[in-house]
């Protein structure tokens, strides 16, 4: 039904026209926020300001429900729900001048909501005062309540978008911190002895043959053959005398 409404709405005006054309002005809206028999109002926020330019932009249309404020709300406020940070850029400037005006106009205001639960339970014990009404409460301020509550849900919504977005951003580094390789010291070969040539056997002459073992000192073992090496015996032939 939202969707027939909206289209029928976009026949008469062009959708940019709800966020380009604004005939409402700061200091207008905190013209409306006092009331010589009422308490001060609370500043307006940026949906109850489009809320508010809607409803004059679609004064002068041939819509059959501009009249109807639960209407108005209903299709100013899916409009609003739809519509980009940058659309309500202006808007949003626009609360916010209008709350530095109020704060200036009423210093010393504190907005406190009224708890429904306990009014409700305390007139029915009490009863309904007799300089109060059930329609005390005009339609227009009962839709500004229910349009603060949606816009209030749609903030909710995207602090909670922000925070899933920031969560998974965290995730995918711990994911990519855990999937680099973490490069490991290469391991240095121990280092070999150079292998050195073993000497060629020695044929030493008839008169070195030893008839006896000899002891090794280096190596500590006995020699029997005259085929191994003995620098010693090499260097001076007269090692031997016996033999010479």
């Amino acid at each position: 039904m939202i969707d027939n409404v909206t289209e029928e709405l976009y026949n008469e005006l062009e959708p940019k026209t709800f966020f380009n054309k604004i005939l409402v002005t700061a200091e207008e809206i905190i013209a409306n926020s006092t009331s010589p028999r009422r308490k001060i109002k609370r500043p307006w926020n940026q949906y109850m300001i489009f809320k508010k330019n809607f409803s004059k932009l679609i004064k002068n249309t041939n819509i059959p429900w501009k009249g109807n404020m639960k209407s108005v709300t209903r299709v100013s406020g899916h409009i609003w729900s739809k519509a980009s940070k940058k659309e309500k850029e202006s808007f949003c400037i626009l609360a916010q001048k209008a709350r530095r005006l109020h704060k200036k106009k009423h210093p010393d205001f504190f907005y406190a909501p009224i708890n429904r639960k306990f009014q409700e339970l305390f007139i029915h014990y009490n009863g309904p005062s007799s300089s109060s009404s059930p329609n005390a409460n005009s339609e227009s301020e009962q839709q500004d309540d229910i349009s603060s509550v949606q816009v209030q849900q749609e903030q909710r919504q995207e602090q909670e978008q922000q925070e899933r977005e920031q969560q998974e951003q965290r995730e995918q580094r711990e994911q990519q911190f855990n999937n680099q390789q973490i490069p490991q010291p290469i391991p240095q070969p121990i280092p070999q002895p150079i292998p050195q040539p073993m000497p060629e056997p020695v044929q030493l002459p008839p008169q070195f043959v030893l008839d006896f073992p000899y002891i090794n000192e280096h190596q500590n073992y006995e020699v029997y053959s005259p085929e191994l090496y003995f620098p010693e015996c090499l260097q001076n032939l007269y090692f031997y005398p016996n033999y010479c």
